[in-house]
């Protein structure tokens, strides 16, 4: 049991480690398409201003020939003000956003920023059976866990056993107080000794060994119902990226 635990902790660990690393993937992936976003987003109010400049100066050179409708100019020199100011938020959102990227790739320079000229398509739902679920990383790494933790509570109980083991021993030795005749002593096993038996040994009385016993055989049946809400889990995370993706 104790071996099997420490397989299945290797695993765990290899795991954790494959999750870590597509972590840091999508939170990369996550900050380009942000700056991407904010980016278009920039451009698009920059035009819009720009073409509201020549609305205004239009509208202008109307009201000063007498051609525009009363409150016409002020109108629309207002909603030039509003689109400047959309633009004014829509530069420091970009700058956040190509900030926030750097800093996540500090070797990332002015001029590497390249944008993307067409914008990746998603499906427009998420499709997953309740097998799919179960091949996912954390649903594994938590039944995993789970077999860690009932082998655990197996070797815990085994240890507070009594334990009987066959022990023996055979040798030989020189006691002469000649070197040379200890030696010859020692290697054609003229003075031997050996002994054989059995060791018992067992804890009276150890509080200590039981109320581990005890913890283990929680912690199993704690993770045991941990591994069996994980689907649940993984289910209601499907239902939010479903939506998500709809919006």
């Amino acid at each position: 049991a104790t071996l099997e635990s420490a397989k299945a902790q290797g695993s765990v660990t290899q795991m954790e480690g494959f999750e870590l690393i597509e972590e840091v993937l999508l939170k990369g992936s996550d900050l380009y398409w942000k700056a991407t976003v904010a980016y278009r987003r920039l451009i698009e109010s920059e035009s819009a201003l720009k073409r509201y400049e020549g609305l205004v100066k239009n509208i202008e050179n109307k009201s000063r020939n007498k051609y525009a409708a009363p409150g016409e100019f002020s109108q629309v020199k207002a909603e030039y003000f509003n689109r400047q100011r959309l633009a004014q938020v829509n530069r420091l959102e970009f700058d956040k956003a190509l900030l926030e990227l750097k800093i996540f790739l500090p070797s990332m320079s002015t001029d590497q920023w390249v944008l993307p000229q067409e914008l990746p398509q998603y499906a427009a739902e998420v499709k997953a059976t309740q097998k799919d679920l179960e091949q996912t990383r954390s649903f594994k790494i938590s039944t995993l866990k789970n077999e860690i933790a009932k082998n655990t509570a197996i070797s815990t109980k085994q240890e507070n056993r009594s334990q009987v083991a066959l022990v023996g021993e055979v040798g030989a030795t020189g006691v002469d107080v000649s070197t040379s005749v200890a030696e010859e002593q020692l290697l054609d096993g003229s003075r031997p000794h050996w002994y054989v038996g059995v060791k018992w040994s067992h804890s009276f009385g150890s509080d200590v060994q039981s109320a581990r016993s005890r913890q283990a055989a929680a912690l199993a049946r704690s993770q045991e119902i941990l591994t069996t809400t994980e689907v649940e889990r993984l289910k209601k995370q499907k239902v939010q990226l479903e939506l998500a993706i709809l919006s």
